[in-house]
């Protein structure tokens, strides 16, 4: 997960498509963007719970999508400020191998994505 500085990657390999980072708002996408975090499972996994927090202004939009290798995890709607996610959700992933997090701009909204936290659901 990620710790203050949000921007500090603690799990994962590497970042690539995010426009700007913060160290108290995390990563930055664009109205149009994507943001990608690389990571190496260490178990087979077939399920995966997802954390972190998203920023946006509006009450109930859609405004981002968080897939992890490949699956639409379905993160609530936002709030108004800083909006929680906590979503468990089928994901099959083979261990030691690498594996990608994005954050997909929907609707043409820009957010702040910080505090991400990638678990494994064991058989």
């Amino acid at each position: 997960g990620q710790e203050e500085p949000f921007n500090s990657l603690i799990i994962g390999d590497g970042v690539s498509g995010w426009d700007d980072d913060n160290a108290s708002q995390g990563y930055h996408i664009s109205s149009d963007g994507n943001g990608y975090i690389t990571f190496t499972p260490t178990v087979n996994t077939t399920h995966v719970r997802l954390r972190g927090e998203y920023e946006h202004w509006q009450d109930s939009w859609a405004v981002v999508e968080w897939h992890v290798a490949g699956v639409n995890m379905h993160v609530p709607t936002s709030t108004p400020g800083w909006r929680e996610v906590d979503v468990t959700r089928a994901v099959a992933m083979t261990a030691d191998v690498q594996y990608s997090f994005r954050a997909e701009s929907t609707g043409g909204n820009p957010t702040w994505n910080r505090k991400i936290k990638i678990e494994s659901v064991v058989p």
